[in-house]
């Protein structure tokens, strides 16, 4: 009899579909169940196994992959060293120019421009900081940035 779809493009079928919904989806799972559906598919592809012994051979390595694979996966997605919690911290380390003198008293601070933006900003207690100077963001604080001049500075301002 002629058939139109035959059981191990079933498997790769539902593989690919599941594979497409986990891109809308958080956390690795369906894509957990995407990989498990190639073992089905191969051994069904050389001979035709019953329905049963597709479905365990499927739930196998569904479980070898939720207790091995998808564990390595989420640890490997998760230790990137170099991700920031916010983009406000990726200021940590660029440089600016003093627009607004920043004041010796740290409660009064000054302006920065830090990559086009305007910014309120602090000093070293202390030090003042003149307009034009070179400043490196070394912290955030809310909507304030602490700087400190810039090492490779060479106009002397202050």
């Amino acid at each position: 009899m002629f058939e139109l779809v035959t059981n191990w493009q079933l498997w790769v079928i539902l593989g690919f579909a599941l594979l497409i919904v986990e891109m809308f989806t958080p956390g690795f799972v369906l894509a957990c169940f995407a990989i498990a559906c190639i073992p089905p598919a191969i051994i069904t592809y050389f001979e035709d196994f019953d329905l049963r012994a597709q479905l365990a051979v499927f739930g196998v390595s569904t479980l070898f992959i939720f207790f091995f694979m998808r564990p390595a996966v989420l640890r490997f997605l998760s230790n990137r060293k170099d991700a920031r919690t916010s983009n406000a911290e990726a200021l940590i380390g660029k440089k600016g120019i003093v627009i607004k003198t920043i004041s010796p008293d740290a409660a009064q601070g000054g302006y920065v421009k830090v990559d086009g933006k305007t910014w309120w900003a602090f000093g070293p207690e202390g030090i003042e900081i003149g307009e034009g100077a070179g400043v490196v963001v070394v912290k955030v604080r809310g909507a304030s940035l602490d700087v400190q001049f810039e090492e490779n500075e060479s106009s002397g301002e202050e």
